[in-house]
């Protein structure tokens, strides 16, 4: 960890993060800002059900939408609960704020630093938003977005 941190700038991006974050605290920056990139529960259980599909070294998993949706909270609760714990800067952005480029430009306020925008490619969104998330997942989802708000306040 501290050799991946020691050049600067730097960037991770790793959704093991969201749970092993407390982790690498001691070996970054005290200026870190932690940006939490998100999406409807509904769009991510279709990618995750997709994805166990067709990737056939995950054919053995027993995957459903409910537990797909238990995913997607599980792992935003994590989020929520590492940034009450470890405090920080953090930003909270909907994907399709990064697909509009409607974040751009207050990402590169509060970084400091231009965006490559040759990341961004919306060809590659190919979620869809079929089944229906449980009710707290949508409440969850609910307070992201409140979250993501703040940053254009």
């Amino acid at each position: 960890m501290q050799a991946q941190t020691a050049r600067r700038p730097y960037l991770f991006k790793d959704p093991r993060f969201s749970y092993t974050l407390a982790t690498w605290m001691p070996f970054l920056a005290a200026e870190t800002t932690f940006l939490c990139v998100f999406r409807e529960p509904q769009r991510t259980m279709n990618s995750i059900m997709r994805i166990v599909r067709d990737e056939r070294y995950l054919w053995d998993i027993k995957m459903t939408p409910e537990r797909a949706c238990q995913y997607w909270t599980s792992t935003y609760r994590s989020i929520l609960h590492q940034r009450s714990k470890l405090g920080g800067d953090w930003l909270f952005v909907h994907y399709d704020e990064l697909l509009t480029r409607r974040a751009i430009p207050v990402l590169e306020c509060h970084l400091g630093a231009r965006a490559d925008m040759s990341m961004l490619q919306p060809g590659l969104n190919r979620s869809t938003m079929t089944p229906a998330a449980d009710s707290s997942a949508e409440k969850l989802f609910r307070l992201l977005l409140e979250l993501a708000e703040q940053k254009y306040a």
